[in-house]
């Protein structure tokens, strides 16, 4: 689209909505690539530096009030010295034109000598001064008679009777003429009052106590002297408040301090005796220490649940991995009785370490049978003393159980109805470590005898 369709669409837009989506195209891409004012709106505006500032303030001398310039200083000086001629020059004429002696006072010369005739130049007219025609004389004096003979102006007076002043008749009511011809309410000859002088003497020195009363106490307040207020109650109040500050004094400081240092751990107690110094704050801090534990109790005992649950289950898990591999590994690899890496034997002098081992060997039916009546005989004693305690008997009746009896869970132990019965005899442990115990490495102990089981 040129420039002329473009400017002649702008110029049918201005004022009106476009009439068809192709108007409203063309002048959509007008305004995408023609500005709606002229360049020099978007011109940016001149940056001024500061060397040019700079410029601008050495132009002229502020000293001998002169520019810097010679071209600029002589142009200044005739512009200064035609102003100056033209406003002399119209003085001048102004003075000749309206003063009324036209010559010199001086040498008596015509000062308008060469010039031409102002009044026919320009068409001015001088002012003409004319004699004021009074009828009457203003008065020279401010009383209405001739101060010598006493007579009225009117009678006796310079001036001829159609210039003398004209004297007004007097007015029935007075006119006041200034504030002093008031009439006085005090007579200055008797210093008293002309009406009612006892009450109002009484009032104006009352009036005055007051005043002076007021004047006193603004400028009296403190007794430097004697440290104390000239008013007694307010020194009453002011003993009252230094008493009330002595008071409180021991713990003003404290007071300051914040609530957290307030009621912190080293105001409860001292840390040297350990004796307690505030009771009621003690009380609120052990209260405030039982609510935390009351809270977190039921907390820490679950917490303590679980760690017992998971510690035996790591325990189980970690017995069931070492349990996994057969214990006759560990016997197979110490059935020669020496270290297959450094032939040294394991019941030497300087004998090799014998590692431990980290399995379990499998019970033999002895172990078997010992396990299994310790556990139930315990497990009957735990039901009999949960009966006992039920049933609020004494647990005195129970002390066989799992005690003294000897052998497993003791002879004497109750049975369900809360009974003694005998019990069979405990079945006698085995040193079964030492029977299993391999022959070549118990032949290789020095001083040993073999021994293939039997009773401890």
């Amino acid at each position: 689209m040129g420039g002329w369709e473009a400017s002649t669409l702008h110029r049918d837009f201005e004022g009106r909505e476009p009439q068809s989506w192709q108007e409203s195209l063309a002048f959509y891409k007008h305004s995408q690539i023609n500005r709606p004012f002229a360049d020099e709106a978007y011109a940016k505006p001149p940056r001024v530096t500061r060397y040019e500032m700079s410029r601008r303030e050495a132009e002229y001398n502020p000293i001998t009030q002169a520019w810097r310039d010679e071209g600029r200083e002589r142009v200044a000086r005739e512009r200064d010295a035609a102003h100056t001629l033209r406003t002399r020059n119209l003085a001048k004429d102004r003075q000749l034109a309206f003063e009324r002696s036209s010559h010199d006072v001086i040498n008596h010369t015509l000062r308008r000598t060469g010039l031409p005739d102002a009044q026919s130049e320009a068409g001015l007219t001088f002012p003409t001064q004319k004699r004021e025609q009074r009828l009457a004389h203003g008065m020279d004096s401010t009383a209405p008679f001739n101060i010598i003979s006493g007579l009225s102006v009117e009678e006796h007076h310079w001036a001829p009777p159609q210039h003398r002043p004209r004297i007004a008749p007097p007015r029935e009511d007075t006119k006041l003429r200034s504030i002093t011809q008031q009439p006085r309410e005090y007579d200055m000859l008797s210093n008293e009052y002309k009406r009612e002088h006892e009450r109002r003497t009484a009032e104006e020195h009352e009036r005055a106590r007051r005043v002076a009363a007021e004047r006193f106490w603004a400028t009296h307040d403190y007794d430097v002297v004697t440290s104390k207020f000239y008013d007694p109650d307010k020194e009453a109040r002011a003993q009252q408040l230094t008493r009330a500050i002595e008071a409180e004094q021991p713990l003003r400081q404290f007071n300051k301090l914040p609530p957290s240092y307030q009621q912190g751990e080293g105001y409860v107690y001292s840390i040297t005796n350990f004796s307690v110094s505030n009771e009621d704050l003690f009380a609120r801090f052990k209260a405030r220490e039982q609510r935390v534990i009351d809270a977190k109790a039921h907390k820490w005992a679950r917490e303590a649940e679980i760690t017992a649950r998971a510690a035996d289950a790591a325990e189980l898990q970690q017995s069931r991995t070492l349990n996994r591999p057969s214990h006759n590994r560990y016997e197979e690899a110490t059935s020669h009785g020496y270290d297959i890496v450094t032939n040294k034997g394991y019941f030497d002098k300087d004998p090799a370490a014998l590692a431990p081992a980290r399995t379990v060997p499998k019970p033999s039916h002895w172990e078997r049978l010992q396990t299994s009546s310790n556990h139930f005989w315990n497990t009957r004693t735990m039901q009999t003393q949960q009966r006992l305690a039920l049933s609020g008997r004494p647990a005195s009746e129970g002390a066989a159980i799992g005690g003294g009896g000897g052998g497993i869970g003791g002879v004497n132990a109750l049975d369900s109805t809360g009974s003694a019965r005998g019990r069979p005899p405990a079945v006698p442990a085995l040193d079964m470590s030492r029977a299993r115990a391999p022959i070549k490495q118990l032949e290789m102990t020095a001083g040993s005898s073999v021994r293939t089981g039997g009773f401890k």
